[in-house]
């Protein structure tokens, strides 16, 4: 059958409508549920009571084992981590080092000071947390 011909065909017209031209096929394999999917609706109630079931499990370990919150447990994500408060200066800054501060750093760029010799006066020059000012 010729090009022609079969374009005007209605059997093979109707079977060229119905098969996809682009390679891909539009069915999901194994219903959405097999590796490298989204998974099937049908699993999804029993994939979530696991997923508590498992929570509850680790919870009941942590209780009986309390030693290991200390961080040497296997599990990165489930580790409790402590922030120390920052501890405020030992020495309080007078108005005399923040007024040697304030002329260094206006001098700066024309004597050539590296960003180490200016970052040690930023302690001076900070104004967080804001200082107590009398009334």
């Amino acid at each position: 059958m010729t090009r022609t011909a079969r374009s005007s065909s209605l059997r093979s017209m109707l079977k060229d409508r119905s098969e996809n031209k682009t390679g891909v096929s539009g069915a999901l394999r194994k219903n959405g549920g097999g590796a490298h999917n989204w998974g099937s609706l049908e699993n999804e109630r029993d994939l979530a009571f696991a997923g508590i079931d498992d929570g509850a499990a680790e919870l009941e370990e942590e209780r009986e084992d309390p030693e290991s919150l200390d961080g040497s447990s296997d599990s990165g994500s489930d580790e409790l981590t402590t922030f120390k408060k920052a501890q405020a200066p030992l020495s309080p800054t007078t108005e005399a080092d923040i007024a040697l501060a304030r002329k260094f750093r206006t001098n700066a760029l024309k004597a050539g000071a590296d960003l180490s010799a200016i970052a040690r006066t930023s302690v001076a020059m900070s104004s967080s947390p804001p200082k107590e000012t009398a009334l």
